[in-house]
């Protein structure tokens, strides 16, 4: 009993100072603990108290994960979207996020303005202006765009 007790503040401690760090989802959490060999029922316990408690929450990793994207890595929805499906997100959870933070007219301004950020340093680097297109068009899809919306930036870069 003593034992269970002590593993139980043991993962419930190490949860804690991974999450220290930075958040993570339920999903990580559940394979961190797995690879210090906690038992399932310890694994279990320790994801129920720390949702009760409010240290994990996956609406709250995948808004706050979005938004920094945007921010620092900006990218469209399928690469969002597969990201946060990595990491154990619920379909239905990255649906409803990206549907309030990332619309079709946002994403497309997104990409409009790494596509400007693109095509001028790819002048820079005196790239012929005939490859410019071609090369902004698999940047954007290389960070998740859709079809319709590279075609949309590409005629509003001209």
């Amino acid at each position: 009993m003593q034992q269970q007790k002590d593993q139980e503040k043991e993962a419930y401690n190490f949860v804690l100072k991974l999450i220290g760090v930075h958040l993570r989802t339920i999903f990580e959490i559940e394979n961190k603990l797995k690879d210090k060999n906690f038992s399932q029922n310890i694994i279990d316990q320790t994801i129920v108290l720390l949702k009760d408690q409010g240290y994990l929450n996956d609406k709250q990793y995948a808004k706050a994960w979005i938004e920094e994207r945007i921010r620092n890595r900006p990218s469209g929805r399928a690469l969002c979207w597969k990201k946060l499906r990595e990491k154990g997100i619920e379909k239905d959870i990255i649906d409803k996020i990206l549907g309030q933070i990332l619309d079709e007219k946002k994403e497309i301004k997104l990409a409009l303005k790494l596509a400007q950020n693109k095509k001028a340093e790819l002048k820079a680097r005196k790239v012929h202006w005939k490859k410019i297109p071609g090369k902004i068009g698999f940047f954007l899809q290389s960070r998740g765009f859709p079809t319709n919306i590279i075609i949309e930036v590409l005629e509003q870069l001209k």
